[in-house]
């Protein structure tokens, strides 16, 4: 390679690491994979949150496509690529970007534990949970003490309903770095998960102590208390996550829920509506929308949001059944 083609490389790595620097996208990226806890009336709803970080991100996607068709030499900066094909939910992209960090420097250590980590939870995101464990264990292998990778492979055996050993590498992961509130949190999720309510939310309130910008964890700390009936300190609970990150679905459908339990079911239809306005797509939102519709007596817009919900997602047998009694209730709705 002559000077002037290591130059223009240079120029490059500079130009794609300052686009990504700028949305504080690092070499590693640590996703908690385990759901969080929410009830319903009927079934839990899959993962629908909204991350800000989205919205900047689309702002620099034509700027970092072009730069991205260029060669680059430099692994961190793969990593980087990598990570902002996660973060836009691309992860077969961002596990290609990831292995061309590993081949670049196999044997650096830095690079090769987050690229294992990284291609891990990428994986875990695609529903590959084996996979997922074992890159994250090549991880740990070769940095016994990252805490991040222990949190991740906490987080897939949750996932495959193993909570002993998910709560084994959690508390591993946490005895090696106590201030990363991920970890905090998502031992605490176990634990809401064993109906241990009481642990739950000891481990979401030393999350939010850690970081009290920590959406997520006070919309769990909500979930717990509204399991307990204590219906208000879930109401403020939701509330902190929705100040914090007002584009929470998830919040805004829990909050639903409490209203729902209080009868206050206008309420828990504004809640289901703003859930809803985030993620058209969230089945359980449509399904307890209609729950809140029937309750107030309006049984045309019960019917529409049931059928709406089994329109995105038609394995719900609970639906088809109170729909069809619903029609078999009211015939005159059939052929709306």
């Amino acid at each position: 390679m002559t000077e002037m083609q290591i130059d223009q490389q240079k120029l490059i790595q500079a130009e794609i690491n300052s686009l990504l620097e700028k949305f504080g996208i690092s070499l590693g990226v640590i996703p908690s994979f385990l759901e969080e806890v929410r009830p319903s009336l009927i079934t839990e709803e899959k993962k629908e949150e909204i991350d800000p970080k989205l919205d900047k991100l689309n702002q620099i996607e034509e700027q970092l496509e072009q730069a991205l068709k260029k060669p680059v030499g430099d692994p961190r900066a793969y990593l980087r690529q990598g990570n902002y094909y996660f973060d836009t939910g691309k992860y077969e992209k961002a596990i290609q970007e990831y292995r061309k960090a590993l081949e670049l420097a196999p044997k650096e250590e830095e690079v090769s534990k987050w690229a294992l980590n990284n291609i891990g939870i990428a994986y875990g995101e695609l529903g590959e949970l084996n996979k997922a464990l074992d890159y994250l264990q090549k991880a740990v292998k070769i940095t016994p003490k990252f805490a991040e990778a222990w949190n991740n492979i906490g987080t897939v055996y949750g996932k495959l309903g193993d909570f002993k050993k998910a709560l084994d590498c959690l508390q591993k992961a946490v005895k090696i770095n106590p201030q990363f509130a991920d970890i905090w949190s998502n031992i605490g999720i176990v634990y809401g998960k064993l109906g241990d309510f009481k642990k739950a939310l000891d481990y979401l309130q030393k999350a939010v102590k850690i970081n009290s910008q920590f959406a997520k964890a006070w919309n769990n700390m909500g979930v717990i208390y509204g399991k307990l009936n204590k219906f208000n300190k879930a109401l403020d609970s939701h509330q902190k996550a929705l100040k914090i990150n007002p584009k929470s679905a998830s919040a805004w459908y829990n909050m639903g829920i409490i209203h729902l339990k209080l009868d206050e079911f206008n309420k828990a239809l504004d809640s289901y509506q703003k859930a809803l306005k985030i993620n058209p797509q969230f089945v359980q939102a449509w399904i307890n929308l209609g729950v809140s519709h029937g309750k107030l007596g309006n049984h045309v817009k019960q019917i529409k949001c049931y059928q709406k919900a089994l329109e995105i997602d038609p394995d719900q047998p609970d639906v088809k059944k109170d729909l069809k009694d619903l029609l078999t209730k009211y015939p005159q709705y059939e052929e709306m």
